[in-house]
């Protein structure tokens, strides 16, 4: 037995996907300096479910979890809190903001180039010159950052049932 709570990023309950300001971001810096192929062969790693999407009761059986809680709800950020306080800057929340993407997509990033020939050094100065320009967008656009707007996420709490030898 045991406990498994998961926290999932999610639409909220209009289906909109709070995180997609930074990650359209990614993609139209990626359109400024890559090729048609690398563009082609570029997966932004999320995919942001619906609370129906996240109940699979089939997978759950499958793997003899109970489903004890599922919910929709809200995270707000403590950068976005910082922010909405004055005790960040700007400059200083994009900077963050910058480094949180780069963390979760430059794997993808690096694989699309690697995949259509590019060598270590170019690829190494392509991600700098490609984390640059994506800071530098996001400043452009900073009137569109939005920092009373929770992330929204699935809370999903399961139970490990005893299975039963046979």
């Amino acid at each position: 037995g045991g406990i498994l709570i998961l926290t999932i990023p999610s639409t909220d309950h209009q289906g909109i996907v709070s995180t997609a300001f930074y990650c359209d971001h990614v993609y139209t810096c990626a359109k400024l300096l890559f090729n048609e192929q690398e563009l082609s062969d570029l997966t932004i790693p999320l995919y942001c479910r619906s609370l129906s999407e996240c109940v699979d009761h089939a997978l759950f059986d499958r793997c003899s979890l109970q489903l004890i809680k599922a919910e929709s709800g809200q995270v707000n950020g403590p950068f976005f809190e910082q922010l909405q306080k004055g005790q960040l800057t700007l400059d200083e929340f994009i900077k963050i903001m910058t480094k949180t993407l780069q963390c979760a997509f430059e794997s993808s990033i690096r694989r699309a180039l690697e995949i259509n020939g590019r060598s270590k050094e170019e690829i190494d100065q392509l991600l700098i010159k490609f984390w640059s320009l994506y800071e530098e967008k996001l400043k452009e656009k900073s009137h569109s950052i939005v920092t009373d707007n929770p992330f929204a996420c699935v809370c999903l709490v399961l139970k490990k049932l005893k299975v039963v030898d046979k």
